[in-house]
């Protein structure tokens, strides 16, 4: 249905329009804050499980170097009992065995102080990887602190902002007929913000419609709130 009305009410919902878009675009923005924070935590998070993984390999070759060392230690003991018995056994047989056992485990003690050293290297690899990966993590850390206390700050502005635009756009549209007001804010609401739309040459300048002769005709003269048969917004000329 086409409201009739003086042309003025153009120049009115134009200047409300300004402020009905910069209110559009606010809220957007204050609306995406939760999925923005989210994907700076879940970020965060990830960072700090690659720490919590490579945590968990530096723990499980201490481990091992403690299983290892406890080895030693063991193998290192029955070397010195061994030893002892040395002195007691009564023939070369006994005597030659005792030997033989003692070389092995001297042996055996040999590789596993070899795999010690080895892993001591590993040990040392891994800690200083996990100790780059706290340092960044700290430092993750702190700009993701900054950034949250400007997305908060940025959101309190924002608020405060849509809060006066939309005092003001009440007061323009004081001015405008109460049966236009509700047509115009029926496509805010439904057009992402924005309820006209120019007519360059023939076409709406929003979705690009060709308008049709008669209808281009009736939204230079202004007489009448003209629609878009598209898009649905309300259609003006540059002049008006």
């Amino acid at each position: 249905m086409d409201t009739s009305f003086k042309g003025t009410f153009i120049s009115t919902l134009k200047q409300a329009q300004v402020l009905d878009k910069e209110i559009y675009d606010l809220s957007a923005m204050v609306e995406n804050i939760p999925k923005e924070l989210n994907a700076l935590n879940e970020d965060f998070r990830i960072r700090k499980a690659t720490l919590e993984s490579l945590t968990q390999e530096l723990r499980a070759l201490q481990l091992k170097h403690k299983e290892l060392d406890n080895d030693l230690k063991a193998r290192e003991a029955n070397v010195t009992k061994l030893d002892a018995q040395l002195s007691q056994v009564k023939t070369n047989k006994e005597y030659a065995a005792l030997q033989q056992e003692i070389r092995a485990l001297k042996a055996d003690i040999s590789l596993v102080e070899e795999k010690i050293i080895l892993l001591f290297d590993e040990i040392d690899a891994q800690q200083a990887k996990v100790n780059l990966e706290k340092e960044r993590l700290n430092q993750e850390e702190a700009v993701l602190t900054r950034k949250k206390k400007e997305i908060e700050e940025q959101k309190a502005k924002s608020l405060e902002r849509i809060k006066d635009l939309t005092t003001q756009r009440a007061d323009i549209l004081k001015q405008v007929d109460r049966e236009i007001v509700n047509r115009y804010e029926s496509i805010v609401k439904h057009k992402d913000g924005l309820a006209l739309s120019p007519l360059q040459d023939e076409n709406c300048g929003v979705c690009q419609m060709t308008i049709r002769p008669q209808v281009q005709n009736e939204v230079r003269l202004a007489g009448r709130l003209v629609f878009c048969e598209s898009c649905g917004r309300i259609l003006y000329a540059d002049n008006a």
